[in-house]
């Protein structure tokens, strides 16, 4: 299987911030409006029926787990520590207000460790059986959103939907049209349905349980 590629709207953010013991202030701090200008793209979509922005703050070091991460933001309000999960996301605020203050960010991890992206992925289902019509309107949607927003000079299209689950969770889907076909997730908990193989000709979906996550399998 192909390597999964979803559409990432900004990576590689550096944020300095680290706070040595003892010290009453933090060594480092970056201004809230960078931060914002990283998470900025989520906004866009925020309204969109059928697209969503992942934010996530990972570690570029090894063994740092994302859950381990503190991101601070010290506005006049009293600090607010962002709640990092597991898997790196997070749900950074996105205001109008604190954009004005601008207070400052720090972190617990090293200068330049860390990495804040943005990827474009699909709503949620709400049940594990989809019509197949919502995810080819889904693709469509991903394709719409970016032409309106080209990353570079190479057109790039939603070729299909990518399922992740848990590691090892034993997941499956089940994609029904004139014939069935059933597919299992791979090591790493991940399924993709392929547009032309499989969604043009398919009425519904099944998944044997709610994903993690739903992103586009981007491709040139």
């Amino acid at each position: 299987m192909k390597p999964l590629t979803v559409l990432s709207l900004l990576i590689a953010l550096v944020m300095p911030g680290c706070m040595p013991a003892g010290a009453a202030e933090p060594a480092a701090a970056t201004p809230y409006a960078v931060l914002y200008g990283a998470f900025a793209a989520a906004r866009g979509v925020e309204e969109h029926p059928r697209l969503r922005a992942v934010q996530r703050i990972e570690s570029k070091l090894p063994g740092v787990r994302a859950q381990d991460i503190a991101v601070v933001i010290h506005d006049r309000a009293g600090p607010t520590r962002l709640n990092i999960a597991a898997d790196g996301s997070v749900a950074f605020p996105l205001r109008d207000d604190l954009l004005a203050e601008n207070p400052q960010v720090t972190s617990n991890q090293p200068r330049g460790s860390l990495t804040l992206s943005v990827t474009l992925a699909l709503r949620m289902p709400r049940a594990t059986r989809l019509p197949a019509s919502e995810l080819r309107a889904a693709l469509d949607a991903v394709d719409g959103w970016m032409a309106e927003h080209p990353a570079g000079e190479t057109t790039r299209h939603a070729r299909g939907v990518a399922f992740r689950f848990p590691a090892g969770a034993a997941a499956s889907l089940t994609v029904r049209g004139n014939s069935e076909r059933l597919l299992v997730a791979d090591a790493q908990g991940r399924i993709v349905v392929m547009r032309d193989t499989d969604l043009d000709h398919a009425v519904d979906v099944e998944l044997s349980q709610l994903p993690l996550e739903v992103l586009p399998w981007i491709a040139p």
